[in-house]
């Protein structure tokens, strides 16, 4: 599971995680954790922090595949973590939003392949269009958006 983050965004974490000489991982992790250590009145309160920390440095995406960026879960909290991932389970998309709207969102990276197997088949549409950019990867995906319309239900991205 990740959160995606604007380019933008994820310039300046890296450019403030680069100065604290912290990778992009750990300097959020640490953000999130001093946020925890803030407030330490109940578990809902503490996670509650840490997500404003998260809804503070994310930004909305329109389209989660325009950006390859991602922070992993697994890198959370385990408070926090466990949370995302006990909702995440329940095979929802979470999307953090505030007052002006929805600034963030979270998915599971085999939501996230589905979509990128999606804008893979509509790449290929569009190229089939124009037979003289139709590549063998283009068949490949055509083959695999046969499987899908079959019913197949199948990953990819396994082998064998």
């Amino acid at each position: 599971m990740s959160i995606p983050f604007a380019p933008g965004v994820k310039r300046r974490i890296r450019a403030w995680a680069k100065a604290s000489g912290k990778s992009t991982e750990e300097f959020l992790s640490q953000a999130i954790k001093e946020a925890l250590a803030r407030d330490r009145s109940t578990e809902a309160a503490r996670q509650g922090c840490a997500l404003n920390v998260m809804l503070h440095t994310c930004a909305w995406l329109d389209s989660p595949l325009s950006v390859p960026d991602h922070v992993p879960v697994s890198r959370l909290p385990t408070s926090l973590g466990d949370l995302v991932r006990r909702i995440s389970d329940s095979g929802k998309r979470i999307v953090f939003t505030d007052v002006t709207g929805p600034i963030a969102s979270l998915i599971s990276e085999r939501e996230m392949r589905g979509l990128e197997d999606a804008l893979a088949i509509a790449e290929c549409e569009e190229r089939k269009t124009d037979s003289s950019s139709f590549t063998p990867h283009d068949e490949a995906v055509q083959e695999t958006l046969a499987d899908i319309e079959a019913g197949e239900d199948r990953d990819p991205h396994e082998t064998g």
